[in-house]
């Protein structure tokens, strides 16, 4: 950039120019400012449940056999949710802050109560 008496001459920026005055748009500026309260609601409540659930069951003694095992595979897959929705925030940019954080859990949570119903009637039955 060409200067004259300390100020920068007008015309076309050199090749790698960073313009000041240029904005750069953030996720903020195309969403709502409204998702956040619900985002934090909905993960609130997740793991207010499952810590009752888990100090219920702690309290009772140790958790055996296929409730074990259901258990478990539960856990597994709340970790690719919290792995996917991660990744989402980060890489996700152009979709809408619910969809980002919530749709990992709306697709998959469905899953793990299929899962849980399976293992845990399905063993009972051979």
């Amino acid at each position: 950039m060409e200067y004259q008496n300390g100020q920068p001459l007008p015309g076309p920026a050199p090749a790698g120019a960073h313009d000041a005055s240029a904005k750069r748009i953030s996720r903020r500026d195309v969403t709502p400012p409204d998702a956040q309260p619900v985002i934090l609601l909905a993960f609130g409540s997740i793991g207010l449940t499952l810590a009752l659930a888990d100090w219920r069951d702690w309290a009772r003694g140790p958790v055996t056999g296929k409730a074990r095992i259901a258990r478990h595979l539960g856990r597994m897959l709340g970790g690719t949710i919290a792995t996917i929705t991660a990744a989402g925030v980060v890489n996700l940019g152009f979709l809408p802050d619910l969809v980002v954080w919530l749709g990992p859990t709306a697709i998959i949570t469905p899953f793990i109560f299929w899962w849980t119903v399976h293992v845990t009637r399905g063993t009972a039955h051979s």
